[in-house]
């Protein structure tokens, strides 16, 4: 309400009016709430650079195992090439005789039993727990975990991280798992499939060399026979003839 019987100093004059409907806060406030946007942003996007890196650790995962599936199969066909060759019987010349007598199928046999061999052991090599990671504490692999000893410093140990620390041990457990885990398995999965093509190509051909020995003198006794057989006839033919000269 107005005075009109004191009006207003000429300083009252001159300080601009409050907005009517409008509140006013304090500095700190002001400070508060501007503060708490970027935070919460910063929140939001912690949280969306750790559920990237779960999918990248799932991604990985998956890798791995498929690794594994790889070189189980590789080395079962390889085994199974071990015994097919065991069941022919082309190893057996490796321990009754000596080198200067072994024939094409025996030194086929040996070069395709040799690879199919360390196929099976890459096969094993890849299949191996790898449980190369960082030491001391941490929550992701079991090894980092147990090393807080027991549940109550565990927890307290997580409940003091913040994301951005959760964040960098996901980062550090992504890393190992890339370039101790994928690639050296990954390696291995490669030479073994190699070393499998190989392995087969040698195998049949030794299985092949050994048909054709074996079959070689039942071969060469036919074309005998059959030598015999025309040179019989051919002496009867003349006899026959000499007969009806006479």
């Amino acid at each position: 309400m107005t005075d009109f019987a004191h009006p207003p100093s000429p300083e009252k004059l001159a300080q601009p009016a409050e907005p009517v409907g409008r509140t006013t806060l304090p500095n700190d406030a002001t400070a508060g709430v501007v503060a708490a946007v970027p935070s919460q942003e910063t929140a939001m996007e912690e949280a969306a650079k750790q559920a990237f890196l779960w999918h990248v650790h799932d991604y990985l995962g998956e890798y791995a195992r498929f690794a594994d599936t790889k070189a189980a199969f590789a080395g079962t066909l390889a085994a199974a090439l071990l015994g097919g060759l065991y069941s022919a019987k082309v190893f057996i010349p490796l321990f009754t005789s000596s080198h200067h007598q072994w024939s094409l199928s025996t030194w086929l046999a040996l070069f395709a039993g040799a690879l199919l061999c360390l196929s099976v052991l890459l096969t094993m090599a890849t299949v191996y727990p790898r449980l190369k990671t960082t030491r001391g504490q941490g929550f992701i692999f079991w090894g980092n975990i147990a090393a807080h000893r027991d549940i109550e410093r565990l927890r307290t140990s997580f409940h003091s991280q913040s994301i951005r620390t959760l964040n960098d041990h996901l980062i550090s457990q992504t890393f190992i798992v890339s370039k101790h885990v994928c690639i050296p398995k990954y390696r291995n999965v490669s030479l073994c499939l190699i070393l499998l093509a190989l392995g087969a190509i040698l195998a049949a051909a030794a299985l092949l060399a050994k048909d054709v020995q074996l079959a070689r003198p039942t071969i060469k006794a036919n074309r005998t026979a059959r030598s015999d057989s025309r040179t019989t006839d051919h002496t009867q033919a003349k006899r026959a003839a000499h007969c009806h000269d006479a």
